[in-house]
């Protein structure tokens, strides 16, 4: 099974992991979105982070430090039923905030422990770039951009687009095959 990531973080100089979001599953959707409370300050954040970001951070039961969060991260994969492989749309820094923050002796037996990159650079112009482009602006409009919890969903939204147009995910254009 695929489970979707997706982080905000403080700056792209020296980012420090502000939230995150996981989905897992096609429907129904199980989702855990954690808001870190003791990993950033607000001037770790760049000018963009602050404005766009912040205001978008959800708070209440949301929030948590990091030694509860690891075990709800943990309570969460374990729970979900056979193998994961996370996908992302920038691995380079979503999975490597990610991986760092929860550690190896956090990390989850049946969660890979490097991440697919989602391709939609390369998909077919027509249909199948039009479903993509739609699922992103739809979440887009629903939840605005830079939540981590809605770019993880929009992922999983974009990657079953591509999927039902018979593309691979993983490398954009052409049929999918041995997904």
């Amino acid at each position: 099974m695929h489970i979707f990531l997706d982080t905000e973080y403080t700056d792209e100089e020296v980012p420090f992991l502000i939230s995150f979001g996981l989905v897992a599953g096609a429907a129904p959707v199980d989702t855990l979105y954690v808001e870190l409370t003791d990993t950033w300050h607000r001037a770790d954040c760049s000018p963009f982070v602050r404005a766009t970001v912040l205001p978008a951070l959800m708070g209440g039961s949301y929030a948590s430090d990091s030694t509860a969060a690891r075990v709800r991260v943990q309570a969460w994969v374990d729970a979900l039923p056979g193998e994961h492989e996370v996908v992302t749309d920038f691995p380079e820094i979503d999975m490597r905030l990610f991986r760092d923050w929860l550690g190896t002796s956090h990390w989850p037996k049946n969660l890979a422990a490097s991440a697919r990159r989602l391709d939609t650079a390369g998909l077919p112009a027509g249909e199948v770039r039009d479903a993509a482009r739609d699922a992103i602006e739809q979440h887009q409009q629903q939840w605005g951009a830079h939540n981590a919890l809605a770019d993880a969903d929009r992922l999983r939204t974009v990657y079953a687009a591509v999927i039902a147009a018979g593309c691979d995910p993983f490398g954009g254009a052409g049929p999918n095959r041995g997904r």
